[in-house]
């Protein structure tokens, strides 16, 4: 039982990492469109 929270916790923290990975380049994608037409 304790080994299966364990897992989930894991892949529940893989998960956040990878979401966080991805909003991170999408910010930046955003960011420089941004920057661009300030110009």
């Amino acid at each position: 039982m304790e080994s299966r929270t364990v897992d989930i916790l894991y892949k529940a923290e893989n998960g956040i990492a990878k979401t966080e990975k991805c909003i991170k380049k999408l910010r930046e994608k955003v960011l420089k469109k941004e920057f661009s037409s300030n110009i």
